[in-house]
């Protein structure tokens, strides 16, 4: 059933901190006739050889590093992948060479553009991936999605390596590459690492993850307005009005109409975000986001969403889509049958308003196209007629119009306003509200539109410095109701944090530690430790939302000017002064220190000693000290120090001690040095 995210429905978690979210459904179905197997081949079998014979470029290799960013108006995660074996195509790639995958979807500049059904990477996965380049950029993308990333893992029943997904799980072995090896040639021209890619392709500390958004709906619906689906010239009018027919007739309250043909995207980016309010739909081909010979992927669909206007349906809150996505395949060999160019437009709408992919094998939303669609007449499964329903249920219209709040009240965080108020007991039940705002007590409303909501509180970011008069109205099918009491809300200047203070960095090889304090004024809501490869530049690193005043990881090797910065809503402060952060390889331990001395006074004994002058760098120091020469133990944890005479101080009871310092780093500790006795007097 197409589901949204509840017990019966899966739909995807509102994302927490973007600004504005996307939900970008891609819709995978099965290969076209020309790659049926025999009916003796298992599933696996018939899912390797429908993968390999639709990708240009099949690979062995460990991710690196993740990262999003926005390209060209639309936002991409790119996986940068490290080549260990090459299965199919490039036949002379070294071992070693550096891939980048680049797949539509992910969190940057403030959007979430997800993607159903699309792969996603973390640093130091193993996979076999089939790929193939996009045709405006060559960029390599999996095919088929997220089937056409295969994790490699040992079999512990056998010892041996394994690659696929779940029930294809099996054998990464001599057949498997040889089944490879005979797929289909294609010889499109790809690029190894795109264009907009290669400024960033330097290593960095941290590597970000995405955050999807979801469950949405388009909440127009709810006041008869409907949703307009606007065409690509030279797209299947016919194929287009079958699709909205199938949905008009389910038996909810969300009504589709067709909209104006026209012209593909002169940029050919058909993702990028215009907050239309409707939903585009794109035949594929001038979109550049599929392959010519990826007969594997049907089509993307979804939309942008906003958080900033929730309703809830039954017990599912949603968010409101802005922007409906519907981007359908042409090279699809049964793209030639109009029964299921209609069902696969459809399937692709009902992504664009809001559904799944079903478990239900014979319901339109199903993940995996009905084959039925080359004879039958194109119809909606119960399941289908379920789902709409549940997400576009009718709203029940009540005795009357709903009473007016008889309360509102609000508390205010730098320029963040938060805003709650009673329902009234008395009059229909309220579906929504509506938040009014104005510079007197009971003057003219200036927010045009007022700001929405279902819930019975919200949260207003970034308000501008001044003195407000806020009241909020209730509204259902019936009516609106008239102004709560007002709440006077005042919003002082908005001031940034200072600079935090004591901002260190403690370095044990390829490891680092970051500690700081928190700034002497000023409200810090996060903080942002940023690196860069030269003084004042962030190109190694960005990592935003840190909490706490301390900060580890390990990084690459190589030299590294860092810094944090406290933040809050009115914006950054001004950042501590660059710490120079150089991390390094060791190849074996230390040498021993050499010139240790030690000397008391008043119950303190200090020590000092040389850094050893060759072999590899000392992370850090460790003291042992006994009362015999022979009988020495470790003191704490050791001293992490970078000087090249480092000074020790502690207190100590009176008495003959002998002392003695190792050196050590990840590789391990050294010899000890010359052992030195200390007398420490009353």
């Amino acid at each position: 059933m197409p589901r949204p995210a509840h017990a019966s429905w899966s739909l995807n978690t509102v994302a927490r901190r973007a600004l504005r979210y996307a939900l970008l459904v891609a819709l995978l179905a099965p290969a076209s006739p020309a790659w049926s197997q025999a009916p003796t081949d298992s599933p696996r079998e018939t899912a390797l050889a429908q993968l390999a014979d639709a990708a240009t470029l099949v690979v062995r290799g460990r991710v690196h590093g993740v990262e999003a960013r926005a390209a060209n108006r639309a936002v991409y995660t790119y996986a940068t992948v490290a080549v260990d074996e090459v299965l199919k195509g490039a036949g002379d790639m070294a071992s070693g060479t550096t891939l980048v995958v680049k797949t539509l979807g992910g969190a940057a500049d403030g959007l979430v553009l997800h993607v159903a059904d699309a792969p996603t990477f973390s640093v130091g996965d193993e996979a076999i991936l089939f790929l193939a380049p996009r045709p405006g950029d060559g960029s390599l993308y999996p095919v088929g999605l997220s089937t056409g990333v295969w994790p490699v893992s040992i079999d512990l029943t056998g010892g041996g390596p394994q690659a696929g997904h779940d029930e294809w799980r099996g054998p990464f072995d001599t057949a498997f590459r040889d089944r490879v090896a005979r797929s289909l040639p294609a010889l499109a021209p790809y690029t190894l690492v795109p264009a907009e890619w290669a400024p960033y392709s330097q290593p960095s500390y941290v590597l970000l993850t995405t955050d999807w958004g979801g469950p949405a709906r388009w909440h127009q619906a709810d006041d008869g307005r409907g949703v307009t689906v606007n065409f690509q010239t030279g797209g299947s009018v016919a194929a287009i009005d079958g699709a909205l027919a199938l949905w008009n007739a389910a038996g909810s309250v969300l009504s589709l109409r067709r909209g104006a043909d026209g012209p593909a995207p002169l940029d050919r980016v058909c993702a990028g975000f215009t907050g239309s309010g409707t939903i585009e739909l794109s035949w594929g081909g001038p979109c550049e986001e599929i392959a010519p010979t990826d007969t594997a992927t049907v089509g993307i669909g979804g939309g942008y969403i906003t958080p900033g206007r929730p309703k809830t349906v039954g017990t599912t809150v949603f968010a409101d889509f802005v922007q409906g996505i519907a981007i359908l395949n042409p090279n699809r060999p049964n793209a030639a049958s109009a029964n299921c160019t209609v069902e696969a437009v459809a399937h692709l709408l009902g992504h664009a308003f809001g559904l799944g992919h079903s478990d239900v094998a014979t319901a339109i939303m199903a993940a995996v196209p009905r084959g039925s669609c080359t004879t039958a007449t194109p119809s909606l499964d119960a399941d289908d007629r379920d789902g709409i329903r549940a997400i576009y249920a009718d709203i029940a219209s009540g005795p009357s119009r709903p009473d007016a709040p008889t309360a509102i009240s609000s508390s205010t965080l730098l320029s963040t306003v938060a805003l709650q108020w009673t329902p009234a007991v008395t009059g229909g039940p309220a579906y929504s509200y509506s938040l009014e705002a104005a510079g007197s007590p009971g003057g003219p409303n200036f927010l045009n539109p007022p700001f929405t909501t279902t819930g019975r509180a919200l949260t207003v970011a970034g308000v501008p410095p001044g003195t407000y008069y806020v009241r909020v109205r209730a509204s259902n099918p019936l009516g609106t109701s008239g102004v709560s009491p007002e709440t006077q809300v005042v919003v002082g200047p908005c001031t940034v944090p200072s600079a935090p203070t004591a901002f260190s960095a403690t370095v044990d090889g390829l490891n680092v530690a970051f500690t700081w304090s928190p700034p002497t004024s000023g409200l810090t809501q996060f903080y942002r430790l940023s690196a860069g490869f030269a003084s004042g530049r962030a190109d190694a690193a960005v990592l935003d939302g840190l909490t706490a005043t301390s900060y580890s990881t390990v990084a690459p090797a190589g030299s590294y000017y860092v810094r944090v910065t406290a933040v809050n809503v009115c914006g950054d402060g001004p950042p501590t002064p660059d710490t120079l952060v150089q991390l390094r390889s060791c190849s074996a331990a230390p040498n021993a220190p050499t010139n240790l001395r030690a000397a008391s006074s008043g119950g303190v004994v200090t020590l000092a000693w040389d850094a050893p002058v060759a072999g590899d760098r000392p992370a850090r120091y460790r003291i042992r000290a006994g009362l015999s020469p022979t009988d020495l133990g470790l003191l704490g944890s050791g001293v992490v120090t970078s000087d090249s005479r480092p000074v020790l101080t502690a207190s100590a009871g009176a008495g003959t001690y002998y002392v003695q310092v190792i050196s050590t780093n990840t590789c391990g500790d050294s010899a000890p040095s010359v052992t030195t006795p200390v007398t420490v007097t009353p």
